[in-house]
């Protein structure tokens, strides 16, 4: 995956995360792994989507 893969990957994310879905994140995370996961989206992304879908509802969605 070149570096423009990888922004346009994270740029996806990150939309879908905002509206609320992780499938993007939680399905690399599954089928790749955490270290690739976190390549591609960052560990902020990674960490707040894997919180999401846990089903924890006391989480702040929004960037700080």
């Amino acid at each position: 995956m070149n570096e423009q893969n990888v922004a346009d990957m994270r740029a996806t994310g990150w939309g879908e995360f905002m509206a609320g879905d992780t499938t993007l994140v939680i399905t690399t995370y599954d089928a790749l792994g955490p270290a690739a996961a976190v390549h591609i989206f960052g560990a902020d992304l990674v960490r707040r989507a894997r919180k999401l879908a846990s089903g924890s509802s006391l989480m702040t969605v929004g960037r700080r």
